[in-house]
């Protein structure tokens, strides 16, 4: 048999080959699994923050219109007769266009029975409504007339005299809302405004109660129902305006209940856009429930490639192709040790078998190579010998026609020196090795920039030869380009952005603040960068109740710089209100969400915040909080806050064993001033008694009006009965001196009843209602004094 000596060394190379292949592309994969789960986690916890964010938006503007509603209500509580320019004005002075976008209007609906319909119609034309009527006709057991509406004007005119009672969906919101009262919000309706274009649309309810001693049970609400203040919402306005630009990367839906198919849609943005793209698969679909006004909305939330396209750019692809490339180079370059090994060992026994064989391994190496190969001569026009696939998949030329193309008319150098120079240094064996990088022009357009290695050899067969490795640098660079123009592009987003923005390393030294954040906080920013923390900007006050916080939640210490960014090393953004201190050392407070800056392995590398002045916020937050809790013409807490200071006078009580004091009074004949002297009088009578009340009272004690001539004075802490007689004495001596009205002086008297906690009652209800008893005992007993509430009286 006429065998090579190195046959079973050939055989037994195959194996170290195939393991060298699997283990690299075993650990290529591995690298790629690795940043691939990596990149989803960070993309899923960017989508979730958007997520959270636009449905934070969302809840706190229904919020926002809910309190508005209530402060409606609550000006119906302070007066018995809220006239159609008071409401104008209340509604004016609240500023809709401004701090309420997204709103239709603001409305009141009286609640009316068939047998008051003539006479509410007739009363509603002569007050400046010429063709005013309840609507739709015919007969029902309750009607809801829409009285008021503002803005008054535009399609808001269609809405007035509407029954809202008369339409199910409208209905069954105002059952909820009259039996409950608490606010209610509708199921999808066409409004009334809408009915020329239909468009989805919802609708909020408060309930308006007439005065009453109790609200304990269903049938109670419903017999003091007075009416509902109410706002209509056009469901598109209400949430653009609510959640502006957030989650822009993606498609936005709001669905009425818990159903998501097309008759449930209340509100969608970018839509059109996902169905147009039939191939595209999104990252991630998301639904989350959003309970407002004892009703159920479902937001749906979908990516777009924006969102995608928003990501840095993929590591996992990077690693996986550059460990196959590493373990095809290694097998190509353990294929070729291998070769040269057999030529070695076959050259005495098959001199000229060898030969061909090695010549064959070359040309599969070469023609199997990812680089591109030339092999030119080396005359001084450097034609080409032969070149392999890549090269021509390179420049777009068929292999076959590159042979005979002179190197020069292929390549054309970068820089002062020209490939011919170059090119001569090699032929003179100035140089054994010349590295550049040149551009081609693409057969099919376009320019390409590509890095040659050359080198000559000598072959005694063939004489000496030109050996060119080409690398094609275009996409390399263009990636480098585009990382350059993102991170200049990144820099002027931070720059030009309206909040502040401040970066910081590992222990909290500021490396970088953006002219927004020079603007909020009055420093320049090399009297922050590299020689302050985020501790400079605080308050003492709150860095302390967070360290007291965190390290009562972790059960270690946790100090200074650990107070912003401890959070967050768990993962997410820790978000909270924090208070800023300027330079020149006013207060501003800001919403502060911080989050961690990673490197390339996933290391934590620093850390950034982003902070935006909630000023107005709080401001207009307090606004409407002061609404609600205050009666608009005296400026005395209503009963909602006598409420809630009744039920913390109680708590101390208890702990004291003191008693909590309620004293009601009531101004003798006051209707007749009223209609004898006009409204105005009469508001200012009740202005005069509240400043009287008022100077005649603790610091710690409440005086509120209830509605009309009625006011409630709650003395907390009193060690017996007579101290409040006694104070029920001062009202009556400092109450029947003259008020003074500019052109004539007012002598008014009142009708006080008292009534104490516990003696005679638990409840503020019921408390109110002993001290309401007594007041009446006054005055059958003529007036113009007071009465202590005894067991018995009736």
């Amino acid at each position: 048999m006429n065998s090579s000596p190195s046959a079973g060394r050939r055989t037994s190379a195959l194996p170290a080959l195939l393991l060298t292949a699997v283990i690299g592309a075993t650990l290529s994969w591995m690298a790629w699994q690795t940043l691939h789960v990596q990149e989803q986690a960070q993309a899923h916890t960017r989508f979730d923050r958007s997520v959270a964010e636009a449905e934070r938006a969302l809840t706190e503007a229904m919020a926002d219109y809910e309190q508005l509603l209530w402060s409606g209500a609550a000006l119906f509580s302070a007066s018995s007769n809220v006239t159609r320019e008071e409401w104008r004005a209340f509604a004016d002075g609240v500023q809709l266009d401004t701090r309420f976008p997204g709103l239709k209007g603001f409305g009141f609906a009286q609640v009316l029975t068939p047998a008051e319909r003539a006479a509410h119609e007739a009363a509603l034309r002569a007050s400046g409504r010429p063709g005013y009527a309840v609507r739709p006709p015919g007969d029902r057991d309750m009607l809801t007339a829409i009285v008021y509406l503002e803005p008054e004007v535009g399609t808001n005119l269609n809405a007035i005299g509407y029954d809202m009672y008369s339409e199910p969906i409208r209905r069954a919101a105002m059952e909820r809302a009259a039996d409950s009262g608490k606010a209610a919000l509708s199921g999808a309706v066409t409004l009334v405004q809408d009915s020329a274009a239909p468009r989805p649309g919802a609708l909020m309810y408060v309930p308006v109660y007439r005065p009453s001693h109790g609200l304990h049970t269903v049938e109670a609400h419903r017999a003091a129902l007075h009416g509902f203040v109410y706002s209509p919402f056009r469901m598109n306005d209400l949430v653009q305006a609510a959640i502006g630009d957030r989650a822009a990367d993606m498609v936005v839906e709001l669905f009425d209940g818990t159903a998501t198919d097309e008759p449930a849609l209340l509100f969608e943005r970018r839509r059109a856009v996902l169905e147009n793209l039939v191939a595209y698969t999104p990252s991630f679909v998301e639904t989350r429930p959003v309970d407002v006004g004892m009703h159920r909305w479902t937001l749906r939330f979908t990516t777009l490639p924006a969102f995608d396209v928003a990501a840095p750019a993929s590591k996992a692809n990077l690693a996986a192709a550059a460990g196959l490339g590493l373990t095809v180079l290694l097998c190509s370059t353990l294929a070729a040790v291998l070769g040269l090994r057999r030529r070695a060992e076959n050259l005495a026994h098959r001199m000229s078998v060898a030969h061909r064989e090695s010549e064959a391994r070359m040309r599969s190496v070469i023609q199997a190579s990812a680089e591109g190969i030339l092999i030119c001569d080396l005359t001084p026009a450097s034609r080409v010998l032969s070149a392999n696939p890549a090269i021509a998949d390179m420049l777009g030329i068929e292999a076959d026609l590159l042979q005979g193309m002179p190197l020069t008319q292929l390549f054309s150098s970068h820089g002062d020196v020209t490939l011919e120079r170059q090119l001569s240094d090699i032929r003179h064996g100035d140089r054994r090795l010349l590295r550049c990088n040149v551009s081609a022009a693409h057969a099919h357009g376009g320019a390409r920039t590509i890095e040659l290695a050359i080198t000559s050899t000598e072959e005694e067969s063939e004489g000496p030869r030109l050996i060119i490795m080409a690398t094609d640098l275009t996409e390399l660079l263009d990636a480098q380009r585009a990382a350059r123009e993102s991170d200049l592009l990144n820099q002027a987003i931070l720059e030009h952005a309206p909040f502040c923005v401040i970066a910081t390393d590992t222990v909290g030294v500021i490396q970088s603040i953006n002219p927004a954040g020079e603007r909020l906080l009055g420093y320049a920013r090399h009297e922050l960068v590299g020689v302050a923390t985020p501790e400079l900007l605080h308050l003492d006050t709150e860095i302390h109740q967070r360290s007291a916080q965190l390290t009562a939640e972790k059960g270690l210490p946790v100090r200074g710089f650990e107070v912003f960014v401890l959070p967050v090393h768990e993962g997410g953004v820790d978000e909270r209100e924090w208070t800023y201190v300027r330079k020149d050392g006013t207060h501003v407070p800001v919403n502060l969400a911080v989050n961690a800056l990673r490197d390339a392995r996933g290391d934590i590398s620093g850390y950034i915040g982003f902070a935006y002045d909630i000023t107005e916020r709080r401001r207009t937050e307090a606004y409407v909080r002061r609404l609600a809790h205050h009666d608009t013409l005296t400026g005395l807490p209503n009963r909602l806050l006598l409420t809630e200071r009744f039920e913390r006078s109680v708590q101390r009580s208890r702990r004291s064993g003191l008693r909590t004091a309620l004293i009601m009074l009531d101004l003798d004949r006051f209707k007749d001033i009223n209609d004898n002297l006009g409204h105005h009088a009469g508001d200012a009578v009740l202005r005069a008694v509240a400043e009287r009340l008022l100077a005649n009272v603790r610091g710690t004690d409440t005086a509120a009006r209830l509605g009309g001539d009625e006011f409630v004075v709650l003395l907390e802490e009193v060690e017996s009965a007579e101290v409040a007689c006694e104070t029920a004495r001062k009202f009556l001596r400092e109450l029947s001196q003259p008020i003074d009205l500019t052109d004539l002086e007012l002598a008014i008297t009142p009708s006080i009843g008292i009534a104490l906690f516990p003696d005679h009652g638990h409840e503020l209800e019921d408390v109110l209602q002993r001290a309401d008893t007594a007041m009446y005992r006054t005055k059958q007993s003529g007036r113009n004094g007071f009465t202590l509430y005894q067991h018995g009286h009736a």
